[in-house]
């Protein structure tokens, strides 16, 4: 008992904001849902969590935890330009907002060894490591970044994806040239590559090649 009580005083306990603010996130399907978050006072970035997700202090070790490996892995040397993160309950595992500069992750990936089980059962993903979901939204907060830095910020959602997308052409057209196999990368590259989502296909492409 004295070892588990010393292992649960490794982490901090959660402290949330008195006050909740509404937030609304959109699926891929186009379904929008409405939900109220409180910031994480005590988090080391800027963390805010569904009411409808009870957060327990490993949960948010574990998200700090993601957010310093994906930091590293990608170089990131700014930190104050790192994105809203938004922990909630959503039909799919993570999104990025480019507009927004919101990032939003399930809270079923932040149970490391119950997640690590679930990508075990999946057939073709890019990564079996508990990282994927948070390094895939990242790398697209970091191409985000690029985009702000050479032509400023981001108002309309629509405009940066037209733009994001055409960007990421040419590389998957090299990728065609040379008959590579998108299913190589991930079953979800293949996807996105027939559905024209090439940023989604690059951003495979990188956690593959980051995480193995």
């Amino acid at each position: 008992l004295r070892e588990v009580k010393g292992r649960l005083q490794m982490y901090k306990p959660v402290e949330l904001s008195e006050k909740a603010k509404a937030d609304k996130y959109q699926s891929p399907q186009g379904t929008i849902k409405e939900f109220q978050t409180r910031k994480v006072e005590n988090a080391t970035y800027d963390i805010h969590v569904s009411e409808n997700v009870n957060l327990k202090p490993k949960m948010l070790a574990e998200v700090n935890r993601q957010i310093n490996k994906c930091i590293d892995l990608l170089g990131v040397r700014n930190k104050e330009a790192l994105p809203k993160i938004v922990i909630a309950r959503n039909d799919t595992l993570g999104s990025y907002v480019a507009c927004e500069n919101k990032l939003y992750i399930n809270s079923e990936t932040l149970h490391r060894k119950a997640y690590e089980k679930y990508l075990a059962t999946l057939k073709n993903p890019a990564s079996r490591n508990p990282l994927m979901t948070m390094l895939h939204e990242m790398i697209h907060w970091q191409d985000a970044r690029k985009y702000v830095a050479k032509f400023g910020e981001i108002t309309q959602q629509d405009e940066y994806m037209a733009h994001i997308i055409e960007k990421h052409r040419s590389f998957v057209d090299k990728l065609v040239q040379k008959r590579y196999n998108f299913a190589e990368i991930s079953d979800y590259a293949s996807r996105m590559y027939i559905g024209g989502r090439y940023d989604e296909v690059m951003t495979e492409y990188r956690v593959k090649k980051l995480l193995g």
